[in-house]
């Protein structure tokens, strides 16, 4: 009767061996989901629509069924997933940004961390289309986007430093300096003498042949 059991136990051994050796989360497993994880595309987009606060949105594309993807954001306090699509378009806010992990979704490698990715939104600049910023463009604070939100008072301080800045380099340039006088009036004098000296010589030559 033990010999029985013995010879059961080892045919049950024999069976299952194999699919336990299938189910470890192998080296050749992980390069395979890991390829797959940096198949992932991320891209992002924005519509103004008339707002001072745009709205941007992340296309997430060729998500398979081995991975699933965990994705917060900083102006969120929890966590979402994506999983059993291939694409997803997901809606977040400027100034933001977006925490994407790649994690795997296959049964022997559950929950493997394969990729993360950080997707970063500027800040709409309000002050883009001022009076102000369409007299002095290339002023620090009067591009489309900014790396951080600025305050109005922030705004007028440095605006009102760059223009003093700005005013003065103007005035000093169109100040006339010795060296442009110095020029001027040696061209003068020169073509003043050449000029006596083309007299002096026609008075001559006059003389010469009466």
């Amino acid at each position: 009767m033990k010999r029985i059991r013995y010879y059961i136990f080892t045919l049950l051994c024999m069976f299952f061996f194999p699919l336990i050796t299938h189910a470890e989360c192998d080296y050749q497993r992980m390069a395979e989901l890991n390829k797959i994880a940096s198949n992932v595309q991320f891209s992002y987009s924005y519509d103004l629509d008339g707002s001072k606060e745009p709205q941007f949105g992340v296309n997430v594309t060729n998500i398979t069924s081995d991975i699933y993807i965990e994705y917060s954001s900083t102006n969120w306090l929890f966590v979402d997933r994506v999983e059993n699509v291939s694409e997803v378009f997901i809606d977040f806010y400027e100034g933001s940004t977006l925490t994407f992990k790649i994690n795997s979704a296959d049964s022997s490698c559950y929950g493997k961390l394969l990729a993360t990715r950080y997707i970063s939104t500027p800040v709409y600049n309000e002050y883009y289309l001022t009076p102000e910023c369409k007299k002095y463009p290339s002023f620090k604070y009067c591009s489309a986007w900014l790396g951080t939100s600025i305050t109005d008072e922030q705004f007028r301080r440095e605006f009102e430093k760059y223009n003093n800045s700005y005013t003065n380099v103007l005035t000093d340039t169109e100040k006339p300096g010795i060296g442009g006088d110095l020029t001027i009036y040696v061209t003068i004098f020169f073509a003043f003498f050449v000029l006596l000296t083309f007299i002096f010589i026609l008075f001559k030559k006059r003389r010469f042949y009466k």
